[in-house]
C-alpha cells in the first residue's frame, strides 16, 4: 500500500519581503502548492490507472494557459485547526479553472476513497484553494506568530505544473522527494 496526493505547484512572482524568511521558520514544507487531492491510500497495482485518469482529465483542456496566473486574497489571513495544530492560510481569488480541475479529479478518482485522515477528506469536499503560509503552530504561539507579519500585500504567482506524489509513508522527506513525483505539464 502506498499514499498519493495531487497538487498544483506554484512560483510566486510577487510577495512581501518577509515572506520567504517567515515561511522558512513557520512552515514545514518548502514547496509552494495548492492541494487538489488530499492524501489517500492506494494499492501499488492501481498507480498507473491513477496516472491515466489524470492524463485524461488534463486532456479535456479544463485548465487554460491564462488560468496559470493566480492571485491570493491578501487582505486577510485565516487560521484553521488541523487536529492539534493551527495552519495559517491565504486563499486564492476567484479562479474557476482551479475549482473545475479539482472537481474533475475528485470525480475520476472517486473509487480511491481511503483517506489518510478524515480531516483532509473534509478539506477536499469543501474545497477552498489556498497557500499555506504557516503550519504546525500551537495555540500558545498562534497570536504571537502574527506579530511577525508586518503587512500582507502583493501575493501572486503562476501555477507551474501538476504533481502526483506517491509515497510509502506520509513524511515530509518522502513527499518533497522528486523521485516520488510524476509531474504533468498544464
Amino acid at each position: 500500500m502506498k499514499i498519493f496526493a495531487i497538487y498544483l505547484r506554484l512560483n510566486l512572482t510577487t510577495k512581501p519581503e518577509w515572506f520567504d524568511d517567515f515561511r522558512s521558520k513557520h512552515s514545514s514544507t518548502s514547496i509552494l502548492h495548492i492541494t487538489l487531492i488530499q492524501p489517500r491510500y492506494i494499492d501499488e497495482s492501481k498507480i498507473q490507472d491513477v496516472k491515466d485518469r489524470i492524463t485524461k482529465v488534463l486532456g479535456e483542456n479544463i485548465f487554460k494557459v491564462e488560468d496559470k496566473k493566480i492571485f491570493f486574497d491578501v487582505t486577510k489571513l485565516e487560521w484553521d485547526e488541523d487536529d492539534t495544530e493551527y495552519i495559517l492560510m491565504s486563499f486564492i481569488r476567484e479562479n474557476q479553472s482551479v475549482f473545475k480541475l479539482q472537481k474533475a479529479l475528485v470525480d475520476v478518482l472517486r473509487e480511491f476513497d481511503t483517506y489518510c485522515s478524515e480531516t483532509t477528506r473534509e478539506y477536499e469536499l469543501n474545497f477552498r484553494p489556498h497557500l499555506t503560509v504557516a503550519n504546525g503552530i500551537d495555540s500558545n504561539t498562534k497570536e504571537d506568530t502574527l506579530k511577525y507579519i508586518p503587512e500582507m500585500n502583493g501575493l501572486e504567482g503562476n501555477i507551474t505544473d501538476l504533481v502526483l506524489a506517491i509515497v510509502k509513508e506520509k513524511t515530509l522527506s518522502e513527499s518533497e522527494n522528486p523521485d516520488n513525483w510524476t509531474v504533468f505539464n498544464l
